[in-house]
């Protein structure tokens, strides 16, 4: 069966594209992970639109409050890039681990995003900034929703049929800390078995709340709750306290997330280690 891609140059070209393709509009980022699938690719009524071209969407910089990353950016460059590192360190740390060079030089944030992949490196720190996503529907107009809104289930976005990811809106905070780490069966090249990440407000100095969001334990990351029904940890007091104090908090976070699943028993002991190197990294200054 022929199938027709289109490839537009520019922007204006793009949303011409998308108003001629509608509701069956699928679009092509850079393929890491469709071309593991290729099936997908002979999907009948359906017209692929490669974005490859459209310098628009691969953009990172300040709008007003927010850093701007656009969903053609690649986690080569969110790894590299100055300002993810300072507003968004942790987003910055993920983009690191995804997978080997060849796939950071190609794979970008929009794809990994609409892929839904509950191993996705990108979601939890979005998760954890509270980002916003920027889409374009096929009729010309646009919307801002929440990132904790656009994963349906694993592997499935709630996009409707035709949406586009523009961009995603991260808010900038000057005094916020973040740190990303990531479980794997291997030290690199590896897809997350578990992920965490810590995000810290730094105005009471090595002090203040700091907020979790575990990965990788369900269709979209969970945020990990203190008991007692406080919103946020706090980062005073000793380091091993609030080692155990975390730990135990994600351990249940994950027996909550997969009850009953194979993984459970490894996960909510491994959890340990992520939590101590986190921990570390905060009481230590390590973390930006």
């Amino acid at each position: 069966m022929e199938q027709r891609i289109a490839i537009p140059a520019d922007q204006n070209e793009l949303l011409a594209a998308m108003a001629e393709a509608g509701d069956s509009a699928r679009f092509l980022a850079s393929g890491t992970d469709l071309f593991t699938n290729p099936g997908r690719l002979r999907e009948e009524g359906v017209r692929w639109i490669d974005l490859s071209q459209v310098e628009q969407l691969r953009r990172i910089e300040a709008e007003g409050e927010s850093l701007v990353v656009g969903a053609m950016t690649t986690f080569r460059e969110i790894a590299s890039s100055p300002e993810v590192r300072c507003f968004g360190t942790a987003l910055a740390e993920a983009a690191r681990q995804v997978g080997s060079v060849q796939i950071r030089n190609r794979a970008t944030i929009g794809g990994n995003v609409a892929n839904a992949s509950p191993a996705a490196d990108s979601l939890p720190p979005l998760f954890a900034f509270g980002a916003t996503v920027r889409t374009r529907t096929p009729g010309g107009g646009s919307r801002s929703l929440p990132i904790a809104e656009c994963i349906a289930g694993p592997g499935s976005s709630a996009f409707a049929p035709g949406e586009l990811i523009e961009s995603f809106a991260i808010p900038r905070r000057g005094n916020r800390r973040s740190a990303f780490a990531k479980l794997g069966s291997r030290r690199t090249v590896s897809i997350a078995r578990l992920s965490l990440v810590v995000v810290h407000d730094a105005e009471a100095g090595d002090a203040g709340p700091c907020r979790l969001f575990v990965g990788a334990v369900g269709s979209a990351p969970v945020e990990v709750r203190p008991v007692g029904g406080a919103t946020a940890f706090d980062l005073g007091g000793d380091e091993e306290g609030l080692e155990e104090q975390i730990f135990h908090c994600c351990s249940q976070t994950i027996c909550n997330a997969i009850p009953g699943r194979s993984s459970l028993p490894y996960k909510r002991e491994a959890v340990r280690g992520l939590v101590w190197e986190l921990v570390a990294r905060m009481k230590g200054g390590d973390a930006r």
